[in-house]
């Protein structure tokens, strides 16, 4: 089998129903940016959003949501550290950057999964909820519900907190 016709069968099985379901991504406003935040909206249908947020290290974040809006994270990837009422806490970067500075990962390695860890988390409505990505660059999932007709992206209710001044 030919180079060329495995990649065409891996290209419609990614595509496919059975496949990791890629086929929604939008056509309007498919990527957003503000504030250091980068949101690729992965499928918007029928009143659910999923975007693909990537930020920035040692940046903290405050999320305001209007009581009517709902939005759940998931952590996919980096670091996190998150303040509300449901849950704070931290969750660190899976491998330390010294490992991949002394020995070359597996190729098993580099090919799994990122470990969720269980890192959803239902945003409250009526508090400020904060996060920061503190040693490495964070990935989210964030999955809201919308009114049909709006184009709206999760990061309308983020802005930047000013980093904490630490006394020299």
């Amino acid at each position: 089998m030919s180079t060329q016709h495995i990649l065409q069968t891996f290209h419609e099985w990614f595509f496919s129903p059975a496949g990791p379901g890629l086929s929604r991504i939008p056509f309007a406003a498919p990527i957003n940016t503000e504030n250091g935040l980068t949101a690729l909206t992965l499928y918007r249908h029928n009143g659910f959003q999923a975007e693909l947020v990537l930020g920035q290290t040692c940046q903290p974040y405050r999320i305001t949501l209007p009581q009517d809006m709902e939005m759940m994270i998931s952590f996919l990837s980096g670091s996190l550290e998150v303040s509300c009422s449901s849950w704070s806490g931290s969750i660190s970067p899976d491998t330390p950057e010294e490992t991949f500075n002394t020995t070359s990962p597996s190729p098993d390695f580099i090919e799994q999964p990122h470990p969720s860890r269980e890192g959803s988390f239902l945003l409250p409505t009526d508090e400020d909820f904060t996060i920061n990505f503190p040693q490495k660059n964070g990935i989210l999932l964030v999955l809201s519900k919308y009114h049909t007709g709006e184009l709206h992206s999760c990061l309308d209710h983020i802005s930047t907190i000013e980093p904490l001044k630490y006394a020299a």
